[in-house]
């Protein structure tokens, strides 16, 4: 009788983590990459920020 990877992986002992550190992490994760993106754009340091910076600016300008 033979066992798969999944079965080895599921076998492992491993601590249980909450859903909600989960989630956290991910949030200051992809808020940390926006922020570095949008750093990068106002400092003129990649094409990036650049897109996001200006597409930000065209869709919240406030028409007069």
């Amino acid at each position: 009788m033979e066992t798969n990877h999944f079965q080895i992986i599921r076998q492992y002992p491993y601590p249980p983590v909450p859903l909600t550190s989960i989630i956290t992490g991910f949030t200051i994760i992809v808020i940390s990459l926006i922020s570095a993106t949008l750093l990068a754009g106002y400092l003129d340091g990649g094409s990036l920020g650049v897109l996001a910076i200006s597409y930000g600016y065209q869709r919240y300008t406030i028409p007069h």
